[in-house]
């Protein structure tokens, strides 16, 4: 998750991770319902993709759903992505995975040089 304090995700844990795990770590803005870079979403060079963020159905304590919002919220539509990219190709290392997800998103948020995530071609990609 990049962070949600609307600043470069190179402050903010767990993103800078990235900056050390450059091969293996995927970082995720959020995106709002108009495909642009959701509000609170942090941002920079090293975030990687974006995925839906806002207005999420969430479960929530006691048994009961809610909608949150936040890069929290947009991580898991990556990383359940990534699973079916490594179900569909078990050789790939986790630097491909992190690859053919990265090279295969489509749609440029607003002026940032990272893509929304588009999950039929990360899966179809070789």
């Amino acid at each position: 998750a990049a962070g949600n304090e609307c600043r470069d995700a190179r402050f903010s844990s767990p993103a800078s991770l990235a900056l050390v795990f450059t091969d293996n770590v995927l970082v995720v803005a959020a995106i709002d319902e108009s495909s642009g870079l959701a509000a609170y979403s942090d941002f920079g060079d090293i975030v990687s993709v974006a995925a839906p963020g806002s207005d999420i159905l969430s479960t929530m304590p006691g048994n009961e759903y809610g909608i949150r919002s936040g890069t929290s919220m947009a991580t898991p539509h990556v990383s359940g992505l990534a699973a079916l990219v490594k179900g569909r190709h078990p050789s790939f290392s986790a630097s491909q995975v992190k690859q053919c997800i990265v090279d295969s998103a489509s749609q440029r948020v607003s002026s940032h040089r990272f893509k929304v995530v588009d999950a039929f071609q990360a899966v179809m990609c070789q």
